[in-house]
Formats: structure tokens, C-alpha cells, sequence
């Protein structure tokens, strides 16, 4: 009992309360801090959109029975894709505390980008010759033409983190707002693509309309790069391994003349 009072009487403090608030804003410090943000806000929202415009355009184009079997394989990619933040995360603070060192930034960016490139076309390679599995997932018949698209889901996983590389590339320089510019630029080429490409080869041309998207995202990420001196994997590499998955998606999925249609 003497050791509760005791407790009480040493844990007691005094508690001032007060009715007045003081609250200081300044209007040059917020415009710079938006200022500030505002790249990676626009990268968040371009990201976000790029993960939400492809099926919506698919559906108002070709109908929801389509937007259905593009988003039964677009699942599988955007999973796939979740391993490339997974190397970023990795690299990006070594990266960052070289910036101004070009070789060691050089050295790890080529590191980094060979291991994408490799783990990226062993992803691909899975997608491509594991196609006839998905009858397994998707025994219905209506999604038979799910297994034929499968394929190109896979050379946009390759794609997909050829840019991711390129990316972390440009954080670790600084280059965030450049970044974001290049990203909305690629947005806006991404929707034009797939209206161009969705009514030449139906549902596998959104797939194609993105891989073009990401490549032509990756190409101005590595040239702001090389202009800041840091070397990377030569462009022709990346040319011959996505030219070698497109051959390898065209023979085991549907041929590029072919439109899908669905009697619904």
C-alpha cells in the first residue's frame, strides 16, 4: 500500500492547460514544399494510371467480356511485376550514396540492370511456355483466348523491367522530374497506341500498345542517363531479347493478324 502511494506521488506531474493554439503558415513555404512533391505526386498519379487506363480502354472499346479476359492475364503480369520495386529498393540507396562518383554509379547501374534483364526474361520465358497451364486456372471456355494472349503478357514483363531499371537509375541521379515528365509523356503515347493497336489485333494489341509504351519510356530514361555520364547496357541488347520473346509469343499464342471476337 505504502509503495502505491509512494508510485503515485512520484509518477504525479503538473498539467498546464491552456485556451490559446498558435498556428504559423506561410504561403512561399507551402508553394515550395508542392513544389517539391510535385514530381513524385505526378509519377504516383501516371503510375496509377498506367495500372487502371489499360482495362478501362479495353472495355469501352472491345466490350467487358474482353476487358474480362485481359484482366484474367493482366493479374498474372501485374503480380510479376511487383519483384522489379524489389531490386530498386535494393540498389537505390547504394546508388544514391555514389551519385557523384560516375564510375562506381556506372558500375552499379549496369549491375543492376543485367540482373533485371536476366531475372526479367526468365519471368517472360515462364508466361511464354507456361500459356497452356493457364486451361487449368481457367477451365471455362470463354476464357480459352486467355491462354493465346498469355504469351505477350510475358514480353511485357521483360519490357516492363528493362524501364524499372532505367528508373532507379534516374532517382538515384536526381532526376525525379524528369521522371515524372517523361512518364505522362509515355501516358499519353500509351493511350494513343492502344486505340491504334486495339483496332488492328483486338485484346493482344493493348498488351502490345504498353510494350511499346514502356520501351519508348525505357529509350528516354537511358538517353537522359547517358547524358549525365553513366553507362548502362547498349540499347541493341534490349533490341534482340525483346525482338527473340516477341518470335517466341507469336509462335505460341495467336498470330499477329488475328482479332479476337467474342459472341457476347
Amino acid at each position: 500500500r505504502d509503495i502505491g502511494v509512494t508510485g503515485v506521488q512520484t509518477c504525479a506531474l503538473p498539467i498546464y492547460l491552456t485556451d490559446k493554439i498558435g498556428l504559423s503558415f506561410s504561403f512561399k513555404k507551402a508553394r515550395r514544399v508542392i513544389a517539391q512533391g510535385f514530381p513524385y505526386g505526378t509519377d504516383m498519379a501516371v503510375s496509377t494510371a498506367f495500372a487502371n487506363l489499360d482495362t478501362i480502354i479495353v472495355g469501352s472499346s472491345l466490350g467487358y467480356a474482353a476487358a474480362g479476359v485481359y484482366q484474367a492475364g493482366a493479374r498474372f503480369y501485374q503480380g510479376a511485376s511487383l519483384v522489379a520495386p524489389i531490386f530498386g529498393s535494393l540498389y537505390l540507396p547504394k546508388m544514391a550514396l555514389v551519385e557523384s562518383n560516375s564510375e562506381a554509379l556506372s558500375r552499379l547501374s549496369s549491375q543492376l540492370n543485367y540482373r533485371m534483364l536476366g531475372v526479367g526474361f526468365l519471368i517472360a520465358l515462364s508466361f511464354i511456355f507456361g500459356a497452356p497451364l493457364l486451361r487449368l486456372v481457367y477451365p471455362e471456355a470463354s476464357f480459352v483466348a486467355v491462354t493465346e494472349i498469355f504469351p505477350w503478357f510475358g514480353v511485357l514483363v521483360f519490357v516492363r523491367f528493362v524501364a524499372a531499371a532505367q528508373g532507379v537509375s534516374i532517382t538515384a541521379l536526381g532526376g525525379q522530374q524528369v521522371r515524372a515528365w517523361i512518364f505522362s509523356a509515355t501516358l499519353v503515347l500509351m493511350v494513343i497506341f492502344a486505340f491504334v493497336f486495339l483496332g488492328l489485333l483486338g485484346v493482344q494489341g493493348m498488351i502490345i500498345a504498353l510494350g511499346v509504351s514502356y520501351l519508348f519510356l525505357a529509350g528516354c530514361f537511358g538517353h537522359w542517363i547517358s547524358k549525365q555520364g553513366v553507362k548502362h547496357p547498349a540499347p541493341y541488347v534490349v533490341v534482340i531479347i525483346v525482338a527473340m520473346l516477341s518470335g517466341l509469343a507469336w509462335l505460341m499464342g495467336p498470330t499477329a493478324r488475328m482479332n479476337w471476337s467474342f459472341g457476347f
